[in-house]
């Protein structure tokens, strides 16, 4: 007999179900420079997913104004899609923006979300999340963007021009961190943390069926204890500069 938590994962698999179907089953190892066929192939773009109580959005916006220093005159801008890809999803798809304000890239329970759907207060994650799926996929595609959480590391696991990052750091300066940002308690923050990197890690499980962990999943893991932010970007900013060169002249060729 299986256990209520059991129960309560089994349910949630079943209705992220739809979610997993914008992405194509996870391949052995990331897509590499050169491996999708066609004279125009999506991107360039890079994807941040962090550990709860790391500040991605300040790396990632040094990260786009690096890379647009690198771009020849005339390119296409690069810009950060963080809280806005709940944003242009929910313009995307007709639906009201306040809605924003309900929606986290953490998983509602199942109890929850249901409640939450009789309510009226926010679509059910069975509407929502294949929405901001295919925003990912728009943005991804048309490139020149950096996607910040939402999945967006999963959600792209198929399209070769995309760089991947992850972002971690020990426990002790995330719960520091988050303690700040949150006026927190630093058993507050501390409990927060442990909440928000399971709850990410089980949206990650539900949806896309890999462990958010798996560093095989990014081509680059960054400690940002090791670093400061700006260190920390320009290590980002060259690894991906290089990645894209490469997968250019893959296609050429």
């Amino acid at each position: 007999m299986r256990t209520d938590h059991e129960l309560d994962y089994a349910a949630e698999k079943s209705l992220w179900a739809p979610a997993r179907a914008l992405s194509s089953p996870r391949p052995k190892t990331l897509p590499g420079p050169g491996r999708t066929k066609g004279p125009l192939p999506p991107g360039p773009t890079v994807t941040f997913s962090r550990q709860a109580g790391i500040l991605a959005d300040p790396i990632a916006a040094m990260v786009a104004a690096q890379l647009q220093a690198r771009e020849p005159k005339g390119s296409a801008p690069w810009a950060v899609f963080d809280r806005q890809l709940l944003e242009r999803a929910l313009q995307e798809h007709h639906l009201p923006e306040s809605l924003a304000e309900f929606i986290t890239e953490e998983h509602h329970s199942v109890i929850r979300s249901l409640m939450d759907e009789l309510l009226g207060i926010i679509p059910p994650p069975w509407e929502i999340v294949p929405k901001i799926a295919e925003t990912v996929l728009h943005l991804a595609v048309a490139g020149h963007v950096v996607l910040v959480g939402h999945g967006a590391s999963y959600i792209t696991a198929r399209l070769p021009r995309v760089f991947r990052v992850r972002l971690i750091g020990p426990l002790p300066r995330r719960t520091e961190s988050l303690q700040a940002a949150r006026n927190l308690t630093s058993e507050q923050a501390a409990e927060a943390i442990a909440k928000e990197d399971h709850s990410r890690a089980r949206f990650v499980k539900a949806n896309f069926n890999v462990d958010v962990d798996d560093s095989q999943l990014y081509h680059l893991v960054l400690n940002t204890d090791a670093l400061a932010d700006p260190d920390a970007a320009q290590v980002i900013t060259e690894a991906a500069w290089r990645f894209f060169k490469a997968s250019a002249a893959s296609t050429r060729s």
